[in-house]
């Protein structure tokens, strides 16, 4: 086998039992033994696979071969559920929110965990905004979507730190950019669980609130 499509299985809340499915070339479908409470998203590097558990606070990575995944090894990041992944410079750059007891949202600052893909030591915690979600790199920053606000966080990936905070409108998820211009989606909600959509656009230093 020389292709493999991986799958993120989340499983049932509470129940420990998220997987990561793959399918060949020949599409036969294999699937992982149990490896953690809500597998949240994955993100192929090269020859590795990683993997965001979110309940169980951590990241699972695995060797990639024509055979399927080996070496499976986890980096602890714990009080710090991951979320999204974007690999930068051989390095995993995890958003995680600051906590995991909140209501409708959270109340306290979320990160970006920095981890080193060779040593599979976080290098650094970056303070963002809250409950971080949607990554998107630019070549030069890197983007996050602060999902339990209403704000971007610029990162600068050569110094590590916030360069710039702006206001996007509630709920900002994921991100994308066209010919320089940044396009925000939003959900978010009110104390009831209703439900609210909208979108965004950073065009020239200015914003565009849908």
């Amino acid at each position: 086998n020389t292709l493999w499509t991986f799958v993120a299985n989340e499983g049932s809340f509470g129940s420990n039992n998220g997987t990561v499915s793959m399918i060949d070339e020949f599409n036969e479908v294999y699937e992982t033994e149990l490896i953690g409470g809500v597998v949240q998203s994955i993100e192929v590097y090269n020859n590795k696979l990683i993997v965001a558990i979110n309940v169980s606070e951590k990241l699972a990575i695995f060797d990639i071969s024509e055979t399927g995944l080996s070496n499976w090894v986890e980096v602890d990041l714990s009080g710090t559920p991951p979320r999204e992944i974007a690999v930068v410079n051989g390095r995993a750059y995890v958003s995680c929110w600051g906590d995991s007891d909140y209501n409708v949202y959270g109340t306290v600052p979320g990160y970006l965990k920095v981890v080193n893909l060779e040593t599979l030591e976080v290098e650094s915690s970056i303070e963002v905004g809250i409950m971080p979600e949607g990554l998107l790199y630019d070549l030069s920053n890197l983007w996050v979507a602060n999902s339990g606000g209403s704000t971007l966080s610029k990162v600068d990936v050569a110094s590590n730190t916030v360069i710039e905070t702006i206001e996007v409108g509630q709920g900002p998820q994921n991100i994308e950019i066209n010919n320089e211009d940044v396009y925000v989606s939003r959900r978010y909600y009110d104390s009831s669980w209703n439900e609210f959509h909208g979108s965004s656009k950073i065009s020239g230093g200015n914003v565009i609130i849908k």
